[in-house]
């Protein structure tokens, strides 16, 4: 799914991210780190096929819920897809900017890890003003 997401194919990779979520679910804690990347990941690719409420609620379930050992770019880039989320429901515009400003400080922290993830953030926050 990840790969289809990379390549712009989010209407496949959301429906191989459900039904991976599906079959691991049943079987793992609610807070175990592969559900909660899978979540996050689900989310972003829901805002990429333009169903940003639906994104909104599995990202704001699971972005704080993300810890070690997760990549150290996975809370930025879930904070970054909620912020975009956030902006799609217009009366959430400035929460989005905020969640938009947090991830790019986290992104400057893992620089020069993330640098093409920061220039993005960076990108969208100035073409998303109040």
């Amino acid at each position: 799914a990840q790969i289809l997401a990379r390549n712009n194919e989010f209407d496949e990779a959301v429906a191989l991210y459900r039904l991976t979520l599906d079959t691991f679910e049943p079987t793992l804690p609610p807070n175990h780190p592969m559900l909660i990347q899978i979540r996050a990941d689900l989310g972003s690719a829901l805002v990429e096929t333009g169903q940003p409420d639906e994104a909104r609620v599995m990202l704001e379930s699971t972005c704080d819920r993300i810890v070690v050992p997760s990549p150290p770019s996975a809370r930025p880039a879930c904070q970054f897809a909620l912020a975009r989320a956030l902006w799609s429901t217009k009366p959430d515009r400035a929460r989005a900017r905020a969640m938009a400003q947090v991830a790019q400080s986290e992104y400057q922290r893992l620089n020069p890890r993330a640098a093409k993830e920061l220039v993005a953030v960076e990108d969208w926050l100035a073409t998303h003003a109040l």
